[in-house]
């Protein structure tokens, strides 16, 4: 991307892409600096900047700061999907669930199909220690991407959490016919092994 912008290719068109490459590498410092608006920046590009420094600022530590570039970006574009996430977030982390849950329904309605959501409601669920919620959440995943590993995942998880272990089985194999090398499945097939006691 950066060899893109010394080509010419206009900073606008990729500067999104850069903060999500940048947070992906934990990164926030550089996102916070390098990442930032102009005066050509559209209103939907300036909201994905405000939901990346969101980000930037939970991943350094700063959860005030965080919350409240999470609703700027709200404010600036209200169908901008992942920003809800990070609201949630804040809301979870003040003990707030319903408003956490609410935030993601709300994502929901904006985007049914988009698997993030649900894998964060999934997650809120767990929290809540609410494994029902949790295992329809995950399985939303699944009716729309099928070999989504992480759904698997979590649904293994919750599975062998529960003694279920033939179904935990099921979904460590689907995802291991995904993701064959996937460390966090062959870790669960691991320990599904040792809490049926095939040490061989």
């Amino acid at each position: 991307l950066l060899r893109a912008q010394k080509l010419g290719v206009n900073e606008e068109v990729i500067k999104v892409l850069l903060g999500q490459a940048l947070l992906l590498q934990e990164g926030y410092e550089r996102v916070l600096k390098e990442v930032t608006p102009s005066p050509q920046t559209s209103p939907k590009n300036l909201a994905k900047i405000q939901q990346l420094h969101g980000e930037a600022q939970l991943g350094l530590g700063h959860s005030k700061q965080g919350c409240e570039s999470f609703k700027q970006s709200a404010q600036t574009d209200p169908a901008y999907v992942p920003t809800y996430w990070g609201l949630a977030r804040c809301a979870a982390a003040t003990k707030d669930f319903d408003q956490a849950k609410a935030l993601l329904e709300q994502a929901l309605k904006l985007d049914a199909k988009n698997t993030d959501t649900w894998m964060w409601l999934g997650k809120l669920a767990q929290v809540r220690n609410d494994p029902k919620a949790a295992e329809a959440a995950y399985s939303g995943v699944l009716k729309i991407a099928p070999n989504h590993v992480d759904a698997h995942l979590s649904l293994a998880l919750l599975h062998l959490s529960a003694g279920k272990f033939d179904m935990a089985q099921t979904e460590i194999g689907a995802a291991l016919k995904t993701a064959p090398n996937h460390f966090r499945a062959k870790h669960l097939q691991a320990l599904l092994d040792y809490r049926q006691a095939k040490y061989v």
